[in-house]
């Protein structure tokens, strides 16, 4: 297991596969870690990145491998539907072949067009009926809490994107997640819905996306928890919206500053 605190490098710093690999600039956080701590660092990297938008993986290597599949899946790095005249010259072959392998900054356009073809605007109501239909605990936060155990899971490593989009929520299409089982109602949510789940958390309530794992979304937040937040939450939860539950969420989410919420299939 990684022991020391939690250490960024640059993907441009380091040959690390878990750098290599990724769509946008950003850093690989190794160490011992749990939640709290990408919290803290994503908040730096946020500050001092105001022209992008920052999110971290939530159990990498696992969340690493589920975004390559969702991609491969829904044909995010597809380029026979896109324009490729601003990629660069060397990135083709002498017979205009594109030879890119989707690893760099500059090919973002590609992921991000083949996003935005596929993507349906979905109301609240839809997004509360599949997620309610589909989990059995939308909230959920009993592993985390232990660090230790957080940490072996990541096997101490996570990865933080530099996205060059306007909302959080839209981070996704860097690091798409969303792909076990079928489409639908027996699976898991696809990317797409990930994406409208988290924009109208961001929009009804000022919940923002900072993390996404291979089965959970990360949210945080600014100021104090709110009855938004509270009721847009257990709007969408598979579990009894009781007195008691509502109020052990809200001390919950007042000590942790994040909540998570599940997208995958129970």
């Amino acid at each position: 297991m990684a022991k020391g605190p939690l250490k960024l490098v640059r993907f441009s710093d380091t040959k690390m596969a878990a750098a290599q690999e990724q769509l946008t600039d950003g850093y690989v956080a190794t160490g011992a870690f749990g939640i709290p701590d990408l919290l803290k660092a994503y908040r730096k990297l946020q500050s001092g990145h105001a022209n992008m938008k920052v999110v971290t993986s939530l159990d990498d290597f696992q969340a690493s491998y589920t975004s390559y599949h969702a991609a491969e899946r829904y044909g995010l790095n597809d380029t026979d539907r896109v324009d490729l005249s601003l990629m660069p010259a060397d990135r083709f072959d002498e017979t205009g072949e594109y030879l890119g392998e989707m690893n760099t900054p500059e090919e973002f356009p590609i992921r991000e067009a083949n996003f935005h073809r596929q993507l349906v605007t979905m109301s609240f109501e839809e997004v509360s009926a599949r997620l309610r239909t589909n989990t059995e605990l939308t909230l959920w936060d009993e592993y985390w809490k232990d660090v230790s155990t957080y940490a072996r899971k990541l096997d101490g490593i996570s990865v933080f994107n530099l996205a060059p989009v306007r909302h959080a929520y839209e981070t996704l299409i860097a690091f798409p997640n969303g792909y076990f089982g079928p489409d639908g109602p027996e699976g898991d949510l696809n990317p797409f819905e990930n994406h409208e789940l988290a924009r109208h958390l961001e929009e009804r309530a000022g919940l923002i996306l900072f993390g996404i794992g291979s089965a959970y979304l990360a949210f945080t937040w600014e100021g104090d928890v709110t009855d938004t937040m509270l009721d847009t939450l257990t709007s969408i939860c598979a579990i009894p919206d009781d007195a008691g539950f509502r109020s052990k969420l809200k001390a919950d989410m007042a000590k942790r500053r994040y909540v998570l919420v599940t997208y995958h299939a129970s």
